[in-house]
């Protein structure tokens, strides 16, 4: 519920069976999201909405949702609905209905506070404005930072999940996955956040103990690194080693190659230089 005409999504309406399937009709209106882009809209049917075994007539506009549809104002008006949100009831022509919730409340939208220019297949760490509407405050508890889910990833950045201490600003995780440069200016929508209930850390069952014994090139390198260490800072170096070991490559074939994140260099027009081949000799 929430929008000013009922909605019903694509995949829901494909899912509906030929044989009770509406017919489309062609829609010439614009519908606009909460943050002012347009909906992708196709055709408007006529259909029924069963509430506790109660058929509804209705008509709705097909468009690309990510969820099954949305009651509109329309369809409430046309059936006296009331929603009573404090103690989850739904009342249809009289008859109550109890609602269920779900999703976060309190969401806020992130825009980035400066124009940043993220190279082809790198992440950047930017500031983002938490946007309070006037008459609110921040969140006073741990929050979740998210990516927008109605934006395509052509048109933006990828933000990264990120959990933060709300503030007037928080830092945003943004990654450009292509080729190209992507350019995100001052003031654009770059993420939101919502207040999570709890924070807890991964149970201990579930974590992998460390090993108590060092590798033997992983041990050298301890016994090569200590010398001039204090005995807090040797236990740190080895508790480090030991956490982190499967970073340390053991054999010449670890060191591999990655794909995830290319660099290239922008000589201009300047043309190649060929170098002849220079071998090292010593001096007699």
């Amino acid at each position: 519920m929430g929008a000013t005409v009922t909605l019903m999504s694509e995949s829901l309406y494909k899912r509906l069976p030929m044989s009770v399937r509406p017919n489309l009709h062609t829609v010439t209106q614009n519908i606009m999201t909460a943050n002012s882009t347009a909906l992708s809209v196709h055709r408007k049917p006529e259909f029924n909405v069963y509430i506790d075994q109660m058929t509804h007539y209705s008509e709705a506009i097909v468009a690309k949702l990510k969820i099954d549809g949305i009651l509109g104002l329309d369809f409430m008006k046309a059936h006296h609905c009331l929603v009573d949100v404090g103690i989850e009831v739904l009342v249809v022509n009289g008859r109550e209905k109890r609602l269920s919730t779900e999703g976060f409340l309190g969401c806020y939208r992130i825009t980035a506070v400066k124009t940043v220019s993220i190279p082809p297949r790198s992440e950047v760490i930017v500031p983002g404005k938490i946007c309070v509407a006037e008459g609110s405050t921040l969140p006073t508890r741990e929050s979740i930072v998210e990516p927008l889910y109605n934006k395509s990833r052509n048109e933006c950045a990828l933000t990264a999940r990120t959990v933060v201490s709300p503030r007037e600003t928080v830092p945003v995780r943004l990654m450009n996955t292509e080729e190209d440069v992507k350019i995100v200016h001052s003031g654009t929508v770059i993420g939101q956040l919502s207040e999570v209930d709890k924070v807890e850390a991964s149970s201990p069952k579930g974590r992998s103990r460390l090993p108590n014994v060092l590798r033997a090139d992983l041990a050298e390198l301890l016994k090569k690194s200590e010398e001039n260490f204090t005995l807090l800072q040797k236990e740190k170096a080895r508790y480090f080693l030991l956490k982190y070991t499967s970073l340390f490559a053991e054999k010449n074939l670890d060191l591999g190659r990655t794909d995830v994140v290319k660099h290239r260099i922008n000589t201009g027009d300047s043309r190649p230089i060929k170098h002849q081949p220079r071998i090292p000799t010593q001096k007699r």
